[in-house]
Order: C-alpha cells, then structure tokens, then sequence
C-alpha cells in the first residue's frame, strides 16, 4: 500500500513501538502517549495484575518488568515495601533488554527477599526511569 506522500503504509498487529514517537536518550523527555491519540495504549507499562510484568517465581523470588520505548528510558529502579506498616523501603536497579523485533525496552529484575513473601503483601511504591 502507497499512501497520498508515496510512503509505505505499514500494518501493525498488537502492541510494537513503531505506535509511538521515537525514544530520545538524554533529553529528560519521556514517550508515553501513542501517536494516534484516540489508543489508550502507553509506552511505559507495568500492571502488577500481568504475570508478564510481576510474576511469582517462588515463595521467596519475584519477577518485575517494566516495559518503555526503545532507546527512550537510560536506567530504571524500584522501590519495593514488603508491608504497609514497614517503613523500610528496598530500591533496586533493572536491567535492560531490547527487543529490537517489537520496537521497546524491557527492564526487569528477579529479587529473592530471602524469605517467603506473599504477593499480596509486596508494594512497588514506584518505578523510576531517566533518559
């Protein structure tokens, strides 16, 4: 397909990062909204109801992912409470990985607490990125 400017129309299935602008690393300016403004989809993801993104590994492990645009997001961290009433707050640093086929970066870490943790009682009070 060839559209009124002579460009090659694309068509895209699912969530890909060619749905939003492009990341730029370093200007503090982060991709969240899509380019069609009538999706409610969004670059930067993490639902803690999706075993994709947190995802019990075993009584003492757990898995977090944090999803944003590729070669948007330099660093991310999170900060983790295992309960409310505990004011100790655990922050950790993710790690990167590309998926260069779908367009976004993934940041993920699995954490071992040491002991048995409930889901339920585990609090990602925030996730933190810098470009």
């Amino acid at each position: 397909m060839v559209s009124e400017k002579n460009e090659n129309l694309k068509l895209i299935i699912g969530e890909n990062g060619a749905l939003f602008p492009q990341g730029d690393l370093g200007t503090g300016k982060f991709v969240f909204e899509a380019i069609d403004r009538k999706t409610n989809l969004k670059a930067i993801v993490h639902n803690y109801e999706s075993l994709k993104y947190f995802n019990k590994l075993s009584d003492r492990e757990y898995e977090f992912k944090i999803r944003t645009q590729m070669n948007d997001v330099e660093r991310a961290y999170i900060s983790v409470v295992l309960n409310e009433e505990d004011n100790y707050e655990m922050i950790y640093e993710l790690e990167r990985f590309r998926d260069k086929t779908n367009g976004f970066d993934y940041f993920e870490r699995i954490i071992d607490f040491g002991k048995e943790v409930e889901k339920d009682s585990l609090f990602l009070r925030s996730g933190r990125w810098w470009s």
